[in-house]
């Protein structure tokens, strides 16, 4: 029996932090999540902070988790409008750690997110959380770089290149990426570098 098109992407987690940067990964993910039927699951990762005072640090944490859940409650209901399935989720920790964490524990097929996020390039691309996902992640990542002078491009991919060793790890993309292509319409270039 064959699989439908776009069954092997049915959740697809989004990380966010309040950014317009981070943001813009939306389109995509929405654009996806609508031809594969795929559920979106939208997290945000809340970071401890020092504790001086326990009795404002409790307040602030507080403060934290509801700011974080109206955010993403915001977020949700404009992709529900669109007709898609949405699922929130918050962490406490390190956004790097909770995005590797909850990909695993809801069998994410995909993450996709920005290079960037609140703070910009210096600390979502150069070594920090894109970074420590890009390295570290047993999922498929789409990671789209964003530049804050940039009008978003329309999402439609045409051509997909798909760099191969030769070992069983990158080839083991090549179902992923047979599904993904047949959701765009799309074609595919198989790529293999021979070094002399």
């Amino acid at each position: 029996m064959t699989q439908p098109v776009g069954a092997a992407i049915h959740r697809i987690l989004v990380p966010l932090d309040g950014s317009q940067l981070a943001e813009e990964i939306l389109p995509y993910a929405i654009e996806i999540a609508r031809r594969a039927g795929a559920e979106v699951l939208l997290l945000t990762a809340i970071q401890p902070v020092g504790i001086w005072n326990a009795t404002a640090s409790a307040i602030n944490w507080e403060q934290e988790e509801k700011s974080a859940q109206d955010y993403l409650d915001a977020v949700a209901q404009r992709l529900t409008a669109d007709g898609l399935r949405v699922r929130t989720q918050r962490e406490h920790g390190d956004a790097g750690g909770a995005v590797l964490r909850a990909a695993e524990e809801a069998d994410a097929r995909m993450v996709a997110m920005t290079t960037h996020g609140r703070s910009g390039i210096g600390r979502w691309l150069f070594g920090s959380v894109a970074d420590r996902i890009i390295q570290s992640a047993n999922v498929p990542l789409l990671v789209i770089r964003v530049a804050e002078d940039r009008e978003p491009r329309p999402v439609d991919f045409q051509k997909i290149l798909v760099p191969l060793d030769g070992s069983e790890v990158a080839s083991s993309i090549v179902p992923l990426i047979e599904d993904f292509a047949r959701l765009f319409g799309a074609s595919l270039v198989l790529y293999h570098a021979v070094c002399l």
